[in-house]
């Protein structure tokens, strides 16, 4: 199967946290999907009612679709009073931002360990249970709860994500995969089980960096992820869902259009939309 710009969507603060900014980028760029997560007044869904009448606008302007939102639920330190009241509480509103928007999928985290370096600290019984929570609220909402790994917290590497899937146990459980997240903790190329993982992806953070000594972003395919082979594997295991550019280096604007030709290429699509902005009037 191949991956084609219908499958890539970018998170819309990589580009500005104004959103007539980012959306305006967009179009020239041609794309359509977006995840929103970081915005000029707040991170979603906590933003003001004039910047949700402006996402509105723009949009119906440049027919834009949101993928996904991605709310921070679940970023809270494990140890943090009235865990489980705020996370509700914390979905809910997220749910509420997602049905004026008409949004399917809403991205958590595991809850941020004790120790963040601690890679042996297993994730309590009580805060699976709170995950397990989520996503059965989510389906009487018609929601998709999708899991993100996040070196902070307790779902992180490879062998953490396969233990969260093994003890949610529903076949509705969905993943929010982030190689880089991953890497940042195992500072080792992604060699992940690629048919074990890819019926739980329901998207994709792509980003790419080495390490030595310290962590360097690198544009898409250039650093040690190894995305070649992720996406070389993806596409001949018939993966179909969205791939979402979250560039996270700066000058954010140059970066992110940078890692969209950089992933265009690794695809054989259509690139050198670097040019096409410089020449754009």
């Amino acid at each position: 199967m191949k991956i084609t710009e219908k499958n890539i969507s970018i998170i819309t603060d990589e580009l500005s946290r104004d959103f007539e900014t980012a959306s305006s980028i967009l179009s020239v760029l041609d794309i359509r999907k977006i995840e929103l997560r970081n915005m000029r007044t707040g991170r979603v869904p906590y933003i003001s009612d004039s910047e949700k009448e402006e996402i509105k606008k723009y949009i119906s302007k440049y027919n834009l679709k949101i993928n996904a939102i991605s709310p921070g639920i679940g970023k809270l330190k494990i140890n943090s009073d009235n865990l489980k009241e705020k996370t509700i509480k914390h979905l809910m509103d997220s749910i509420d931002f997602a049905d004026e928007f008409g949004v399917e999928k809403i991205i958590i985290f595991s809850f941020k360990k004790n120790d963040i370096e601690d890679k042996t600290e297993v994730i309590p019984k009580f805060a699976v249970d709170i995950i397990k929570e989520i996503i059965n609220i989510g389906k009487a909402h018609n929601k998709q709860i999708l899991l993100e790994n996040q070196s902070t917290c307790y779902v992180s590497t490879f062998d953490s994500i396969i233990d969260i899937i093994e003890q949610i146990n529903d076949e509705k459980f969905k993943l929010n995969w982030d190689p880089y997240n991953s890497f940042q903790i195992d500072k080792q190329p992604c060699g992940c089980d690629m048919k074990t993982l890819v019926k739980y992806i329901e998207n994709i953070h792509i980003k790419d960096g080495e390490y030595n000594k310290e962590f360097i972003r690198k544009p898409i395919g250039r650093g040690m992820i190894g995305w070649s082979k992720i996406l070389k594997q993806l596409m001949e295991l018939g993966y179909s869902k969205e791939i979402t550019i979250e560039t996270h280096y700066e000058p954010l604007i140059f970066n992110t259009i940078k890692d969209y030709d950089e992933l265009m290429k690794l695809l054989g699509l259509k690139t050198d939309y670097m040019q096409t902005i410089m020449n754009y009037s």
